[in-house]
């Protein structure tokens, strides 16, 4: 049994049936898979949001839940291309090619109402 570890599984792409796909799931100490808002035990700072079947989401924007225990506040993040959340930093509004969103850099929140994280400003 796998314990306290990150497993890589080939699996379908439950969005696309002729795309097969590599999935990370974590498990914890007695093997139960996680889910939900997750630090990695050997790199704290990185944050991970992992679906109700416990894949690792990537690559995109989530309007995530609240954790309080990792200090995550309700709202908009950005999930890098390794699965973390991203920490620091500009990204790209999803679908635009002009508007960029910095995000909080304490929370990794991508906070739209908050005038110095410059969330939604046209930079040219």
């Amino acid at each position: 049994m796998a314990e306290n570890k990150w497993i890589l599984i080939e699996e379908p792409d439950p969005y696309n049936d002729n795309k097969v796909g590599e999935v990370w799931y974590r498990v914890d100490e007695d093997g139960k898979m996680q889910t939900g808002w997750i630090s990695d035990p050997e790199v704290p700072w990185k944050i991970y949001l992992l679906d109700t079947n416990g894949r690792m989401m990537h690559s995109d924007w989530v309007n995530a839940p609240e954790n309080q225990e990792l200090n995550r506040p309700a709202g908009m993040y950005y999930l890098t291309d390794d699965g973390a959340v991203q920490m620091n930093g500009w990204t790209l509004a999803k679908g635009s090619d002009s508007v960029w969103w910095f995000c909080n850099p304490g929370t990794g929140l991508f906070e739209k109402d908050n005038p110095n994280s410059w969330a939604g400003k046209k930079l040219w």
